[in-house]
């Protein structure tokens, strides 16, 4: 029974503190959750040292949501240069109240604005930002899961994958599975070639809870945010990112203690979401992303919306 207690603490009461990117502790109780997400908020590559904007002047309404944590998704700095670290951390991260993370980008790994695998270098990253770039953390009904769609060439593999089986039995053997997994991933997994939906995916599915895949990359096609919904595999593909334009905004997720999970847009340069121009509305997976579904003949269905629900902003 002690051995089954000790399991079960260090699965439940993982401490990802030392895995925040802003070193503030995080303290998840089993009621409703609040947490934000984006992707790519550097913004714009262009010649500034500083991150986007648009987040700049998001702080405040970040802030004032209660949020128990926000997730970036990847490309937080431009590339490795110590100025860009020093601005976000005085700038960003010092500011906001909760605990932040990051599950890695491309541009965060390199020294080069144009970062390929060559130009990988993790040394940096984990000297400034955290030393590890996998982990878990959750609740009675919540397992968060932020993965490093980068080192193994937008797969999951190796140590990851090993990582993630051991995680699933462990929370098995304890018999606290989870309601809702979130996987954070900088890249949009799915739409490459690799072992995601062949492998990552059946593994979660066996465990019959909830799947939402967030990321945050910033393809050349890619609308500001989309959400679409795979039936045949029943997984929830949500990407948001920033790209230093007037209607960026990040994902508002809620989890109430029963599980049921909803998502709102916050916009970062508004006061009223009826003022953005973009069709959030409009079916998801539109424009490019349409034709990357049909192409790899994904049977997905209309997606639910995010809501048009008035925040209190203070700008």
């Amino acid at each position: 029974m002690r051995n089954c207690l000790v399991l079960i603490l260090i699965i439940i009461g993982f401490n990802a503190t030392t895995q925040s990117i802003n070193d503030l502790p995080l303290q998840l109780k089993n009621d409703t959750i609040q947490f934000a997400f984006a992707g790519h908020t550097y913004g714009r590559l262009t010649a500034s040292v500083h991150p986007c904007p648009s987040l700049y002047n998001g702080l405040d309404t970040l802030n004032h949501l209660g949020l128990d944590f926000t997730i970036f998704l990847g490309d937080i700095i431009k590339h490795q240069e110590q100025i860009q670290v020093e601005l976000l951390k005085k700038n960003v991260l010092s500011k906001l109240k909760h605990p932040v993370f990051n599950a890695i980008g491309n541009h965060d790994l390199s020294h080069h604005e144009t970062p390929n695998q060559s130009t990988i270098n993790y040394t940096f990253y984990r000297k400034h930002f955290t030393s590890k770039t996998w982990f878990h953390f959750g609740n009675q009904n919540n397992r968060f899961i932020i993965l490093d769609s980068e080192i193994d060439s937008l797969q999951i593999i190796g140590e990851q994958k090993a990582f993630l089986i051991h995680l699933i039995d462990s929370l098995t053997q304890a018999k606290s599975l989870p309601l809702n997994w979130f996987i954070f991933t900088h890249k949009e997994l799915p739409f490459y070639k690799g072992n995601w939906s062949t492998e990552i995916i059946p593994l979660l599915q066996a465990t019959n809870g909830n799947i939402y895949h967030l990321s945050g990359d910033c393809e050349q096609l890619s609308p500001l945010c989309y959400h679409y919904i795979d039936s045949t595999n029943q997984v929830h593909y949500i990407q948001a990112h920033l790209q230093d334009v007037k209607d960026d905004g990040f994902i508002h997720t809620t989890i109430l203690p029963s599980g049921e999970v909803t998502f709102d847009f916050v916009p970062l340069n508004y006061n009223d979401f009826n003022q953005i121009e973009i069709p959030f509305e409009k079916p998801i997976g539109f424009e490019g992303h349409a034709q990357l579904l049909k192409e790899k003949k994904t049977n997905h269905k209309a997606p639910t919306v995010f809501s048009k629900k008035k925040l209190l902003l203070i700008l």
